[in-house]
């Protein structure tokens, strides 16, 4: 994420490198107190770069709509809420997209992990599809 900082020439939360720095991964299910979400993680080196190309364009359209500075982490049904990390606190938020936080989730980015609830998607071809 230093190419970022240096790019916007900001300090990131350092959750921000922790939770997207270390593996490679599909999105993964889960729900927190019965929000289903998808938390967002690069496959592979070329998907780690579009990510953050999508960081950077997410960072920028809130300092235009002079916003509190997040990353996103995960996605939610509704196409205009994600979960996001604020960039200042690094409490971990439901973001509505161009208006900013609309409820605290949890404190700290390893609260709200440990909080989590994996979801097992169905496996294809298996008894109940």
């Amino acid at each position: 994420m230093a190419n970022l900082e240096s790019a916007l020439n900001t300090r990131f939360h350092p959750a921000v490198a922790a939770f997207y720095g270390h593996w490679f991964s599909q999105p993964l299910q889960a729900s927190f107190k019965g929000l289903s979400l998808t938390l967002l993680q690069p496959w592979n080196e070329a998907d780690y770069e579009r990510l953050q190309e999508n960081l950077l364009a997410h960072w920028l359209m809130q300092r235009r709509l002079k916003l509190p500075e997040s990353h996103f982490l995960a996605t939610t049904r509704r196409d205009d809420r994600v979960i996001s990390l604020d960039n200042l606190s690094g409490a971990v938020q439901l973001e509505q997209l161009g208006v900013g936080c609309v409820a605290v989730l949890a404190t700290d980015l390893a609260t709200f992990l440990n909080r989590l609830e994996p979801l097992v998607a169905p496996v294809p071809g298996e008894v109940g599809d």
